[in-house]
């Protein structure tokens, strides 16, 4: 296959998200390509070996991401490869991150790969991604977390004291798929981390997080001691 920059560009913003589902990225587009079309040129990327492709178990839809080729032909190497083992979890993230776009209070997102290592000193410490937004004319950084899996109770609150002390960092959004894993979270932070914590850590359940029809909007939870839903803050 010829590969030329007419057919790269369907493959663009996956330098910015680096891993998204076939909707996404024509939606991306602007609905630039059919799906149809999209579909066939990325099935030729595929065939190449420019991208690798699986289809999430929870929506059934076709995932893609970027091989090494790939990113060397975009241009955008530092972006790192996909860890295997965090497929779903990344998608996901990319996903969400890209609603949070959609309404007005966000103004840009910056994904994990994309952060100042001065900022964030390890793996450990990075955030799923920093969004940057603007409501009632003050400008604030919120950092992303989505917890799709228990971690220990050790490292959950290593991570929420780094967030406390972080002066770059006004809010922090944890968003769990599963009430369970909120009122888990919900009770460690209540024993492990000063009173305060919930003026700046906000804890969010999204049951539509997994399916095809996700809305940030139906999430319902704790910030600032009191219960509230996803869009009365944002």
């Amino acid at each position: 296959m010829q590969v030329n920059s007419l057919k790269l560009d369907c493959l663009r913003p996956l330098g910015k998200w680096r891993i998204m589902d076939l909707i996404s990225l024509q939606e991306a587009h602007k609905d630039q390509y059919s799906y149809w079309h999209l579909h066939k040129m990325v099935s030729r990327f595929e065939k190449a070996k420019v991208i690798q492709s699986f289809k999430d178990p929870w929506t059934k839809r076709k995932v893609i991401y970027l091989e090494g080729l790939g990113r060397g032909l975009l241009g955008v190497e530092k972006a790192g490869a996909i860890n295997q083992e965090t497929l779903l979890h990344d998608l996901k993230v990319s996903q969400m991150a890209q609603s949070l776009l959609r309404g007005s209070v966000f103004t840009d997102v910056h994904l994990e790969h994309e952060l100042s290592k001065k900022l964030f000193l390890s793996g450990e410490l990075s955030p799923d991604a920093i969004l940057n937004g603007l409501k009632n004319g003050k400008r604030f950084s919120m950092a992303l977390e989505l917890e799709l899996t228990r971690k220990a109770n050790e490292r959950i609150i290593t991570k929420a004291k780094h967030y406390l002390n972080a002066s770059h960092i006004n809010y922090v959004l944890y968003l769990f798929c599963s009430q369970s894993l909120f009122e888990s979270y919900k009770k460690v932070f209540d024993e492990g981390l000063p009173d305060i914590w919930n003026s700046k850590l906000m804890l969010f359940v999204n049951k539509s997080l997994m399916s095809k029809n996700f809305d940030i909007n139906s999430a319902v939870g704790v910030f600032d001691k009191q219960e509230v839903h996803f869009d009365e803050i944002f």
